[in-house]
């Protein structure tokens, strides 16, 4: 079967099973590989849910434009946590694979808004300045004040203007404690590259498809394609919605198909030294030391 390429930088494997998010997890231990641009762009140009979504941001900006009149801050971050919590009712596959849907998920939604609403009110660091300069390079993409005699030119130039604005971004994440967290619920690599991709969704009916492939190239939303033979397969009952689902053989942890939410399926290891059983740590790498004799355990077959 050809399938997209990836690799888990955390046990090695080759992602085999399809996937249904645009987020790509391991098949044996669970872990967020990448972010498929792509298949994001291409659930988020659904009919069905890009009507919705453009029906709830006419009602959020009504919410946020009186907030601003107002200079009420309360009622911008209420109009901010309203937006992301409908965002995700329309878009559940967009919920990132490390926050579930419990309270993690509503902090991570309080603390998006939180972030939305700093920028708007305290500036962080300048960035609405610099917020600015990226969206009139947007601006001029779609309305330009005169002709474009190269409109790919002016398109890289408007990308590397959000480009750089979006590193920023994640700069000032980085140096703020408050907003620690968020970068590892969603990490930043993913965050950047899902919104590169969203920005050339915009303009793909206007680019060649050398330009395309250059573009893709550049910001590292371009994916090689191999065949990868298809392993053995067991039936595991999900831990959340006890509903069955397909794992692959060897896997310890997987993230069901249903409810997109970690199961575990072996909570130890035993030493094929000694037969010790081995509690696994909620972090591992491809290799663990039996506590009874030391000898070093893979973790993950495949």
């Amino acid at each position: 079967m050809k399938i997209k390429r990836f690799n888990c930088p955390e046990c090695g494997a080759a992602k085999i099973n399809p996937y249904k998010t645009p987020y790509v997890c391991c098949d044996y231990c669970g872990s967020w590989i990448d972010l498929d641009a792509s298949l994001w762009t291409e659930i988020y140009a659904s009919p069905k849910k890009l009507k919705l979504f453009e029906e709830l941001q006419e009602r959020i900006l009504t919410k946020t434009r009186k907030a601003i009149n107002e200079k009420n801050r309360e009622l911008y971050f209420l109009a901010q946590r309203d937006y992301f919590n409908s965002f995700y009712n329309i878009y559940p596959e967009f919920i990132p694979p490390t926050i579930g849907k419990g309270e993690k998920f509503k902090s991570f939604l309080k603390l998006k808004a939180e972030w939305v609403t700093d920028l708007k009110f305290d500036d962080l660091q300048n960035l609405k300045k610099k917020k600015s300069a990226s969206d009139r390079a947007m601006q001029n993409l779609q309305s330009p004040k005169e002709p474009l005699v190269d409109f790919f030119a002016a398109f890289i130039e408007a990308a590397d203007v959000y480009h750089r604005y979006l590193q920023q971004e994640e700069a000032v994440k980085s140096s703020t404690p408050k907003y620690a967290w968020l970068k590892e619920v969603y990490p930043e690599k993913f965050e950047h590259k899902m919104k590169m991709g969203l920005m050339v969704n915009a303009y793909l009916m206007r680019l060649s498809d050398l330009e395309l492939k250059h573009f893709q190239k550049k910001y590292g939303l371009e994916y090689e394609y191999v065949e990868i033979p298809q392993p053995d397969k067991i039936q595991v009952s999900c831990s959340h919605c006890y509903q069955n689902t397909e794992a692959v053989k060897g896997a310890i942890r997987c993230v069901c198909e249903h409810c997109l939410e970690l199961t575990i399926i072996h909570h130890h290891i035993n030493c094929s030294n000694c037969g010790m059983e081995n509690q696994l740590p909620e972090k591992f790498s491809m290799l663990l030391n039996c506590s009874g004799c030391g000898t070093e355990i893979r973790v993950i077959k495949f």
